[in-house]
């Protein structure tokens, strides 16, 4: 499916875009590897690209062309395929010393580039499981040579299973049916991130903050193996088409792909309609590092997207140059995440400033710098507040300095670092009047241990989503104060955050939240934002929260708050658009003509700016 957050233009014009380049017209240097098994004269021959498809066969049993079959769907009786009747291999359980190798061919890049290791990398696969084998785990992909260890991608042990790895699976294949399943990778230590999806709609992600996602995801410099592993955690089943990409193929061009084709992996599919929001009303969306999800993480390109994805506000991390300047930076040292080496504590900011923080990331990223606090402040002026994960002590002057440098102020900041009560009196010490979010909940949810932080400075918390309960989340309500959770990177379980009553969450992926929710200003859910919705608000002004209000039909989905009444509109209103246009007021009834004025100004604006947010996609590439 296209999501919310691309737009109208771009719904059409997108998957053709995408067809071309994966047909042989490419719009990158970077060729995919496509297998469509319907070379009869040699099936494992790729219909496209520089990869090389062979049997792995250690016991030199001749076991591949053995166990092996190749055919159609028809002629295994499986269900049609969209598009015709194409080739299919109908692949055995393999041992340890089987399976299949992929000779990728393709340069290194990303992270473990020194190591001659391709870090980034898609993988898309066109596939049947039977319903013989439902319900065990089944690889995709094995990066180790030898398979000496388990495989980086499974099908789970579950009726209808997810996919993923580590305990982490998302998402439903259904047995006897074909799926286009797909995996993005950027395997990084300690920060590496996995993209899922089934049939172009994206399931979870999985990684970031002490990510298992690491260098056994990097791929080698020659080879890779697909439906092993080194405990035989394999099962029959029908491949159509088998694509493989070295670099991060964006959330779009995924979702354009949409599912199976008897065409092959490179030629998109059904497209699946958006579904309605699913969650009963909007909270703040807190950018993790910006949209780290689809640009380099802690840069203005990052911070851009995550805004034209939908955040609120951004999460960034800021440290010290030696002589003093507060800039944005995850690592202590700038390996990771720019094409340098070294303490950023131990260089001035003009040695910073040399560093590529993009290439790693993706070509197109070339050039990238690494910003500063100021600068950062300055891209998300009048869009959000900036919360700042505060990586060493002492920082409170270097946050000031950059809020006179960026012209702004206090109110542009929420400065975290954890527990820190040494951190919080240096933020009141330099910034006397800054907002400090919190790391954890009180000892006791009582108003004096709320009330000893707020003297604290403390407005909120910001904290891991498995400490917040719905008694923190209720008393911490009740003493005024703000509640976040982090970092959350798959739809069900922001769902289920969103329940808990959270004020907002951080995640990399924005636009993945924001298609999650209502449209701001969409009071009666129908997906449109006019004058039906400020009729039903001016019918239930004053109403407050009672037994049916679960339904969320009556509150403004932005706040939430259990009743209708001017602040809603207020607060909504000041948020997305400071100077309203135009007034709905004349086209509504009774009851109360001021009150209708607000509320039809109110949702024409926030009508605008929605339609606003998603027209300003037209012509960015998002990149995952």
């Amino acid at each position: 499916m296209l999501s919310r957050f691309v737009s109208p233009v771009r719904r059409a014009v997108l998957p053709c875009a995408v067809m071309a380049w994966f047909c042989g017209a490419p719009l990158r240097a970077d060729l995919p590897t496509v297998w469509n098994f319907d070379n009869a004269g040699d099936p494992l021959s790729a219909a496209l690209g520089p990869g090389v498809l062979s049997y792995r066969d250690l016991g030199v049993t001749g076991w591949g062309p053995l166990s092996t079959q190749f055919g159609s769907a028809s002629s295994f009786g499986l269900p049609s395929l969209p598009g015709g009747d194409g080739g299919v291999m109908r692949m055995p359980a393999t041992t340890p010393q089987q399976g299949y190798t992929v000779t990728h061919n393709t340069p290194a890049n990303g992270t473990f580039i020194d190591q001659g290791f391709v870090s980034n990398y898609t993988l898309v696969w066109d596939i049947l499981w039977p319903s013989a084998s439902d319900g065990a785990y089944r690889s995709f992909y094995q990066t180790s040579t030898t398979n000496a260890n388990d495989a980086e991608f499974f099908a789970l042990n579950a009726p209808s299973g997810g996919i993923g790895i580590s305990g982490n699976y998302h998402g439903s294949l259904t047995p006897d049916a074909w799926h286009r399943v797909a995996v993005v990778v950027r395997a990084a230590d300690g920060e590496g991130q996995m993209h899922k999806y089934i049939d172009g709609t994206f399931v979870g992600g999985q990684g970031t903050t002490g990510s298992g996602i690491n260098n056994r995801w990097a791929l080698e410099p020659d080879i890779f193996h697909v439906f092993t592993d080194n405990d035989n955690e394999t099962r029959v089943g029908y491949l159509s088409s088998m694509m493989y990409v070295d670099r991060n193929l964006s959330m779009d061009e995924v979702r354009a792909l949409g599912g199976p084709h008897a065409g092959g992996a490179n030629v998109a599919g059904s497209i699946a309609a958006t579904p309605p929001p699913a969650a009963p009303h909007r909270i703040e969306i807190i950018a993790h590092r910006g949209e780290s999800c689809c640009a380099p993480e802690n840069t203005l390109a990052s911070i851009d997207a995550a805004f034209n994805a939908g955040a609120s506000h951004m999460e960034v991390d800021i440290r010290l140059t030696s002589d003093g300047v507060a800039v944005l930076m995850h690592d202590a040292t700038l390996d990771r995440t720019t094409n340098g080496t070294g303490n950023v504590a131990g260089m001035t900011l003009a040695q910073v400033k040399e560093v590529d923080a993009g290439s790693w990331f993706g070509p197109e990223f070339a050039g990238t710098t690494v910003p500063t606090l100021a600068e950062a402040l300055q891209t998300a002026a009048g869009r959000g507040r900036l919360l700042l994960d505060v990586k060493i002590d002492g920082m409170g002057a270097a946050i000031q300095q950059a809020l006179v440098d960026a012209g702004t102020d206090h109110t542009a900041v929420w400065p975290w670092r954890g527990t820190s009560t040494s951190a919080a009196a240096d933020f009141r010490t330099h910034i006397p009047d800054v907002e400090i979010l919190w790391g954890a909940a009180p000892s006791s949810l009582t108003t004096s241990a709320f009330d000893a932080l707020k003297a604290q400075g403390v407005v909120g918390f910001d904290v891991g989503l498995g400490s917040v309960t719905t008694a923190f989340v209720d008393a911490a309500h009740a003493n005024g104060m703000y509640v976040s959770a982090f970092t959350i990177l798959d739809p069900p379980t922001m769902l289920r955050a969103i329940d808990l009553g959270l004020d907002a969450m951080e995640t990399d992926f924005s636009a993945v939240l924001d298609e999650l929710m209502p449209e701001f200003g969409d009071v009666n859910r129908d997906g449109v934002v006019d004058r039906r919705d400020a009729v039903l608000l001016a019918a239930n002004f004053g109403r407050t929260g009672d037994a049916t209000w679960a339904s969320g039909n009556f509150d403004l989905p932005y706040l939430n708050d259990r009743s209708v009444t001017l602040a809603d509109l207020a607060r909504l209103q000041s948020h997305l658009s400071p100077t309203p246009q135009a007034s709905l007021a004349a086209s509504v009834p009774e009851p109360a003509s001021l009150t209708l004025m607000v509320l039809g100004v109110a949702v024409l604006a926030v009508g605008r700016i929605a339609a606003a947010r998603r027209l300003v996609c037209v012509g960015r590439r998002d990149y995952a």
